[in-house]
């Protein structure tokens, strides 16, 4: 599991309003139990006005989603099993938005 990876959310309750997971967390905690991650909602079903800067739109394959930053949290990293993408090449918006939720900045 590599930092920016994208998981498919296999939850029942969940995964229709938030498909995917974003792993945020540093390669070099590979040892850890659990993941940090922030749940990406498609931007055609996730509704209300978002700040930009705090929940950036990302690029899936060619699709759009929502980078729901505060709703961040560790989950088992047992959960994430399939990797469908890295989006290491939009690491700006992702890191932007993670300092702007902890700095405000």
């Amino acid at each position: 599991m590599k930092r920016f990876d994208v998981f498919r959310n296999d939850s029942a309750q969940t995964s229709r309003k938030f498909p995917f997971f974003l792993v945020l967390q540093s390669d070099l905690l590979q040892q850890l139990t659990t993941a940090v991650v922030a749940p990406l909602g498609r931007a055609s079903i996730v509704g209300g006005k978002l700040v930009e800067t705090l929940a950036p739109m990302l690029e899936v394959d060619g699709e759009s989603f929502v980078l729901y930053t505060p709703e961040l949290s560790a989950i088992p990293a047992s959960v994430l099993r399939k990797c469908v993408a890295n989006l290491d090449d939009q690491r700006e918006k992702i890191v932007r938005a993670v300092d702007f939720l902890f700095s405000g900045i």
